[in-house]
């Protein structure tokens, strides 16, 4: 029997509206799939929210975040500049807190054939010229720490590949799944190389801005403890595995 005076059902809250910005070329990359695999799993969990998804130049998607015009950020790795305006998952002593990644990636060094430099796992050898990278990297901001000349002109990838091409650069650093099919371009085939390890293999965040981590608090931290739990289930490593199979130094343990 029903108390008086209750009613018959309840509401369940509203999902919040949750924008997010991404990198325009992350559609037609080989990391599309990573990402996106993440973020169905975690759509299926973070039910509170509703998901919406904008692709545009990975620049200003990083300052519209900053300006808090979007919510977040879709896969982006950490720097000391990024981090003084957008919003990483942190442990209780304000470290960053990489368990709650969505993944490992990184960079490859990507060269001219017939050329002979390398990247030993400690240095880069034979060297001769800058290195190209993406404008907005944080591998930049890592070459440039390590006292190295960087060409960071290029917006694209494909544009970073060309400048490789024509002499501009001694080689490139790229992200290894958009390097894992270049003997399948024939923009690229016979011309360049991927070569040796990874530079760098770093975690890559859902990113927050200030502006939603500090007013919707217990959301954040919501949405990080879920992609630590998807990131460690059984069918998110096997396709981080599938995805990073053949290239040479990434986790093959964990993503």
């Amino acid at each position: 029997m029903l108390a008086l005076g209750l009613p018959l059902w309840t509401h369940a809250a509203e999902p919040r509206h949750f924008k997010l910005c991404y990198n325009e070329e992350l559609a037609s990359s080989n990391t599309r799939e990573l990402a996106f695999g993440m973020m169905t799993r975690l759509e299926a969990k973070a039910t509170f929210l509703k998901f919406e998804y904008v692709a545009m130049p990975w620049r200003r998607c990083l300052k519209l975040a900053e300006s808090g015009q979007f919510d977040g950020v879709l896969s982006g790795s950490h720097s000391t500049e990024r981090a003084l305006s957008l919003a990483y998952p942190r442990k209780a002593d304000g470290t960053l807190d990489t368990n709650k990644r969505m993944y490992l990636l990184g960079y490859v060094l990507v060269r001219r054939i017939g050329t002979r430099v390398e990247w030993d796992g400690q240095q880069f050898l034979n060297l001769e010229g800058p290195l190209g990278a993406q404008q907005g990297y944080s591998i930049v901001e890592h070459l440039r720490q390590m006292g190295l000349k960087v060409d960071d002109g290029a917006k694209s990838a494909q544009d970073t590949l060309q400048k490789l091409v024509l002499g501009r650069v001694a080689g490139v650093l790229i992200n290894p799944l958009n390097a894992s099919d270049l003997d399948a371009q024939l923009a690229w085939r016979g011309k360049i190389e991927r070569t040796g390890k990874l530079v760098m293999q770093k975690p890559y965040f859902l990113i927050l801005s200030q502006t939603f981590a500090q007013q919707q608090r217990e959301h954040a931290t919501q949405l990080w403890n879920l992609v630590e739990q998807i990131r460690l289930s059984d069918d998110f490593r096997a396709l981080y595995n599938r995805q990073m199979e053949g290239v040479q130094g990434a986790d093959r343990l964990l993503p």
